[in-house]
């Protein structure tokens, strides 16, 4: 017990500076390149809104790189936000899989599957894979015997698998092992997440910055 916890908190500290590094990284370029084109063009602003407006139209009609970079840096943020986010999930199951910490998941899937389907009498009463699917992510967030790092992980699973597929009709399917069965194939089939999406937001970012110095 006390290895899988140690696993754990090294998964969870990986995956939580993988995190960090692209939020922070992107934001602090993202601040950067905002502030360089908010100082470069401040003077021609002032404080009358009329001349903030048509400062506004000229810079996206003269130099639309600076204009993205000035007007879109909240929306920059966003997406660093959530490339690490979805990275950091990424790594973590990859890491799940590569330690062999699975088993360590399974008990709580099984407990989540079963106590979302225990009001009813096999799968006669569920009527698709898409209810199956909102009630296991429900129970989910709701439930406080898991830990905070396998919700992430479940919840992640159950949104990429498929419950569509299964027997419905079928009263001796058996939930709790199927898609038990179907997160530890996905799982399985995860590989080792890349930056690419980053350095190419970053990128996009940068080729913004240059143009906006160069038709400046």
């Amino acid at each position: 017990m006390k290895e899988d916890i140690k696993l754990y908190a090294r998964i969870s500290g990986k995956s939580f500076f993988r995190w960090l590094f692209i939020a922070v990284s992107g934001m602090i370029l993202t601040v950067i390149f905002f502030l360089i084109i908010l100082f470069q063009n401040i003077s021609t602003t002032g404080e009358d809104e009329r001349k903030k407006t048509v400062f506004i139209v000229d810079l996206a009609m003269d130099n639309t790189g600076a204009f993205l970079l000035l007007l879109a840096a909240p929306l920059f943020i966003v997406l660093y936000v959530v490339l690490a986010n979805k990275i950091a999930i990424h790594y973590m199951i990859f890491q799940i899989w590569k330690n062999k910490a699975i088993n360590y998941v399974e008990p709580a899937v099984k407990n989540i599957v079963e106590r979302a389907t225990s009001q009813h009498t096999g799968t006669k009463k569920i009527a698709d894979g898409v209810m199956l699917k909102a009630r296991l992510l429900q129970e989910t967030r709701q439930d406080k015997r898991t830990s905070p790092i396998n919700k992430r992980v479940i919840s992640y699973g159950l949104k990429k698998i498929r419950l569509d597929d299964i027997d419905f009709d079928n009263e001796k399917v058996s939930l709790p092992i199927i898609i038990s069965d179907k997160l530890k194939a996905y799982i399985s089939e995860t590989t080792e997440p890349g930056y690419l999406l980053f350095w190419l937001l970053a990128g996009f970012q940068c080729l913004l910055f240059a143009c906006s110095q160069y038709f400046s």
